[in-house]
């Protein structure tokens, strides 16, 4: 099921990017799909840590919004995964938790964008672009 978004000035971005979304639940993943669609974006999703893995091989992808916990079949952080497969690939993380679980603050400290569910159209804007251009966003609940 996708959900259509309206906004008032579509901010588009100069070049059409690409955006995986990684996030075990589908429904999450798809609304996001959406929003990203709707700001301009390309954006696919993926459910496991081996389809984005497989997807950035084949799509080479600008940049990946990732859940939190989301793991190899080996216990491997998917973020950890991700730098050691395509080191350069933008990666941030979109998370549900309100601080970080027991572990993951050195993983988030050093993310270019960290931002927390739930995202209005207006929140995943900016966090969307820091992504693909290079910057830094950090969003709150």
């Amino acid at each position: 099921m996708s959900l259509l978004y309206s906004i008032d000035e579509p901010t588009v971005a100069s070049t059409v990017s690409r955006i995986i979304v990684a996030d075990a639940d589908a429904r999450t993943g798809e609304v996001l799909v959406d929003m990203l669609a709707a700001l301009g974006y390309e954006a696919s999703w993926c459910g496991t840590a081996h389809e984005v893995l497989s997807r950035c091989a084949e799509q080479r992808p600008d940049g990946v919004l990732s859940e939190l916990e989301l793991a190899t079949p080996e216990g491997l952080p998917l973020i950890k995964a991700l730098r050691r497969a395509h080191p350069g690939l933008a990666v941030g993380v979109v998370t549900g938790w309100l601080s970080p679980p027991p572990g993951s603050a050195a993983l988030l400290g050093d993310l270019p964008v960290v931002a927390h569910k739930p995202l209005s159209l207006g929140d995943l804007d900016p966090l969307a672009r820091a992504l693909v251009t290079g910057g830094r966003a950090r969003g709150t609940r």
